[in-house]
């Protein structure tokens, strides 16, 4: 049984789960992760943050399946009252917002608060012991008062990387322990692990789920939850160093170990060296393809703690990154900026990263040039015309985003970038 959050109605699920039994009595609660009918029931794409998306189809016992799961490994009770601030559109959204509740009947909020403030108001009205967020929310909740959360029993996170320094900051200021999720969309759940005071803490596979590691340090996950189109045990882009008793310790992703003039060196841990300085509040490290023997380099916007951070604020971050890595392996360049983008999601999409540096994803320079035909004036009794030739090229920094295989200049773009200086171009005297 669950019941809305606000109407308090119950409500059975059951019957929606499996077909009734004879009498009209409720089904028992599953006992087996492994859910019948196994029609395809729901499509979920990678965030695409480092390049395109991809489709998976999810299967109705792959996803009941591990809903059931989860509710049985973190032993969500019946009525336990869950808020979610990751939207539903998100496998771990859905998973943990509305499929395990579902599952363990339990209540959730119809509401997904995405900011600080919005989400304590949430947990208070709602009476929520559980929370279900990602890092990026983590780090503005650790800056609202100790009573915002009261009632909070435990709370998820995944989606991304949770920092040291935030795992800290929110753990000591709540005193709350934040459990996290490591998955897939291709995958499934694979891994978890309790952070209590921002220590580094192995993870531990679910149950029923194998992780082992292969020649190169990429994981390798069985688990029933992996999709049907992959190949068993199935190759992931994360590197591990694996444990004797299990548990491993995540290294990053393959895609962000990169090699500088024959030197390996990892974004993630650049991101780490340049977070745990008190003055930085958040950092994000890209590395760009570059011709030649050096391979990349890399770059890192940086936002400080302070509004108007002192002159050697970037010089004092090449100091402390001098004295771990190789001169060679140093950020190209580093930039102060307000914020790092996020998406819905809190991950940061690689365009939307590079544009800070005034580059397109590729690692180019982003386009803004117009090549100028001279404007020609046409006159007759009744009206004038203007026709002049420009040539936008294929990479114009304003198509980006309208649309991928189908570019298109939004009209308010060609009224300023095109009409308007047409218009300049052809009659100065108008000012």
């Amino acid at each position: 049984m669950i019941h809305d959050t606000d109407a308090g109605l119950p409500i059975s699920v059951a019957s929606l789960l499996e077909p009734a039994s004879p009498g009209g009595r409720e089904p028992p609660r599953l006992s087996s992760p492994v859910v019948p009918h196994p029609g395809v029931i729901a499509t979920v794409f990678t965030s695409g943050t480092t390049g395109a998306t991809t489709q998976w189809d999810k299967t109705r016992s792959e996803l009941l399946g591990e809903a059931h799961a989860l509710g049985e490994r973190f032993q969500v009770e019946p009525g336990a009252r869950i808020v979610g601030a990751v939207s539903p559109g998100h496998i771990y959204g859905l998973l943990f917002t509305i499929l395990l509740p579902l599952m363990r009947g339990a209540a959730f909020s119809r509401e997904t608060p995405l900011h600080a403030e919005t989400v304590a108001q949430c947990v208070r009205e709602n009476a929520a012991n559980v929370l279900v967020t990602i890092p990026v929310q983590l780090r503005s909740l650790a800056a609202l008062s100790v009573g915002s959360l009261a009632g909070l029993e435990r709370v998820f996170s995944s989606t991304g990387p949770l920092p040291d320094s935030v795992a800290r900051a929110f753990s000591e200021h709540f005193s709350l322990p934040i459990t996290e999720i490591l998955g897939s969309s291709e995958t499934g759940g694979i891994a978890t692990r309790v952070r209590a005071a921002g220590e580094a803490v192995p993870w531990w596979p679910f149950d029923g789920v194998q992780v082992a590691v292969n020649d190169d340090g990429r994981m390798e996950v069985d688990s029933p939850f992996v999709h049907s189109d992959l190949p068993r045990p199935f190759v992931t882009a994360d590197l591990i160093d694996l444990n004797t008793d299990g548990s491993f310790k995540h290294l990053g992703r393959a895609d962000g170990i990169v090699k500088i003039g024959g030197r390996r060196i990892s974004t993630s841990e650049v991101e780490e060296c340049l977070r745990e300085e008190s003055d930085v509040d958040d950092v994000a490290v890209v590395a760009v393809p570059v011709e030649g023997g050096r391979g990349h380099h890399l770059l890192a916007a940086v936002v400080p703690t302070e509004d108007r951070p002192s002159e050697d604020f970037i010089a004092g971050l090449r100091f402390v990154l001098r004295k771990k890595f190789e001169p060679s392996c140093l950020p190209r360049r580093i930039v102060s900026v307000e914020e790092i983008p996020k998406d819905a999601n809190g991950k940061t999409p690689r365009d939307r990263l590079m544009r800070l540096f005034d580059l397109q994803a590729n690692g180019r320079p982003i386009n803004w040039t117009l090549e100028w035909g001279e404007p020609r004036v046409e006159r007759d009794d009744e009206r004038e015309g203007l026709e002049v030739s420009v040539h936008v090229p294929d990479d114009y920094a304003w198509f980006e985003g309208h649309f991928e295989g189908f570019p298109l200049l939004a009209g308010a773009v060609q009224l300023k970038e095109l009409v308007l200086p047409t218009v300049e171009r052809a009659f100065p005297e108008l000012g």
